[in-house]
């Protein structure tokens, strides 16, 4: 049961991070606020990024001389 629990407790840590990682709150007032490290803090905001697909949609620019 203490397992499901903390997954539970794991799952709304993030969600709430991951919502005050779209505020300008800095990092570190973010760690204290939920009981995390600031390396952790990073370590997720890295998995986050890492987890994002990378695609650029780019055209030809015409050159007028």
């Amino acid at each position: 049961m203490q397992d499901r629990k903390n997954k539970v407790m794991e799952h709304a840590r993030k969600e709430l991070i991951d919502q005050l990682l779209l505020e300008k709150i800095p990092w570190s007032g973010m760690a204290r606020a939920k009981g995390v490290s600031e390396p952790w803090l990073q370590s997720y905001v890295n998995a986050i990024y890492e987890a994002v697909p990378k695609q650029v949609k780019a055209r030809a620019k015409s050159l007028v001389l």
